[in-house]
């Protein structure tokens, strides 16, 4: 079992160089200043269970990841940021010992398939429809993960 709490904040930054400044490039702006403070949850909280009984195992995992905020580019306006909900994955794998040395498992990582909220339709058209979902999500924008292993103990 596992919990996490984080609260990010900024204190201050250095100033721009002058070279940017020349540039009248931005160092450190609104847009970055508000990815850092919203891109990752405030929370997270697992619970992970392993069952052994003979040759078979059951590894189970719930994760819980709390709420972000998604911002596609620098002028989009606040009200058309995109929230990701908290969200909960499921992560299971079933193992089974064929031999002292062999063993075969199959497993899912994000089992049944959880995605993020889709981002906004404004942040849709600021993108040109480049992205469905938040590039960046605590869990992914890729579903799930499924997989069969073989393995082989020296």
């Amino acid at each position: 079992m596992g919990v996490n709490f984080a609260d990010t904040e900024i204190s201050h930054f250095n100033s721009a160089p002058a070279q940017l400044v020349a540039l009248n490039q931005a160092y450190f702006d609104a847009y970055a200043q508000n990815t850092l403070l919203h891109s990752a949850p405030k929370n997270r909280e697992t619970l992970g269970i392993t069952w052994a009984l003979k040759k078979w195992t059951v590894a189970f995992q719930e994760q819980r990841y709390g709420e972000l905020t998604y911002i596609a580019n620098p002028s989009l306006a606040s009200k058309d940021w995109t929230v990701v909900k908290p969200g909960y994955i499921t992560n299971l794998t079933v193992g089974c010992d064929i031999s002292p040395r062999w063993s075969v498992s199959v497993g899912a990582q994000n089992l049944f398939n959880k995605y993020p909220g889709q981002v906004s339709k404004a942040a849709q058209a600021s993108s040109s429809g480049a992205f469905k979902y938040p590039y960046y999500s605590a869990y992914g924008f890729m579903g799930g993960y499924y997989f069969a292993k073989i393995s082989f103990h020296l």
